[in-house]
């Protein structure tokens, strides 16, 4: 079984418990499933899946601002509610185990982060590291900071669909092997 992370929102009319579920921690809790990563790790593709779906799709997957941390892009507001298990599964009460999850994500959606897990998620947490540091939006973001320095400076949307429309184009990212040849091309070539 799928775990999916809900936040519980308290409505104030007749006090009833209403949940919500936030697309990003949809995105998020589907590419965590079953696996093990430093949490960083989830964030980066994350990134990747927002990424890969501007140029496939032409759409987001969800429509949360990327801050481009020392370590790479993050996004804050998933990282805000994982931050606290680290390296450890999420099995908290405050997340509701959902029944039907295969109906929570639509095809396209799972296709694109399929794809990401099994091109990006194949490399270690240094290796993503320093291709989202080769990266347009990434270095976009961070002008005027030292490699060192703090930074919540946005990625734009704009960016990210940008430079990933262009890779698409120049690798054809719609493929394992066009985003295996733009891996490679980053890890040894840039």
């Amino acid at each position: 079984m799928r775990i999916f992370a809900y936040i519980r929102i308290f409505s104030h009319y007749n006090d009833r418990l209403f949940i919500k579920p936030y697309h990003y921690v949809k995105i998020y809790s589907y590419v965590i499933y079953g696996r093990e990563f430093i949490e960083i790790y989830y964030l980066w593709l994350l990134y990747y899946s927002q990424g890969i779906s501007y140029a496939v799709s032409n759409h987001a997957l969800f429509e949360e601002d990327c801050e481009a941390w020392v370590h790479g892009p993050v996004y804050r507001k998933v990282y805000d509610i994982f931050k606290e298990f680290r390296y450890n599964p999420i099995d908290d009460p405050r997340f509701i185990i959902i029944k039907e999850h295969e109906n929570i994500l639509s095809d396209s959606e799972k296709n694109t982060i399929d794809l990401v897990l099994s091109t990006f998620g194949m490399y270690g947490g240094k290796n993503l590291e320093n291709i989202t540091h080769k990266e347009s939006p990434w270095i976009d973001a961070r002008e005027g900071h030292t490699y060192a320095d703090y930074s919540n400076a946005i990625l734009t949307k704009d960016s990210i669909k940008s430079y990933f429309t262009k890779i698409n184009n120049e690798y054809n990212i719609s493929t394992k092997d066009g985003i295996n040849n733009y891996i490679q091309n980053m890890l040894f070539n840039a």
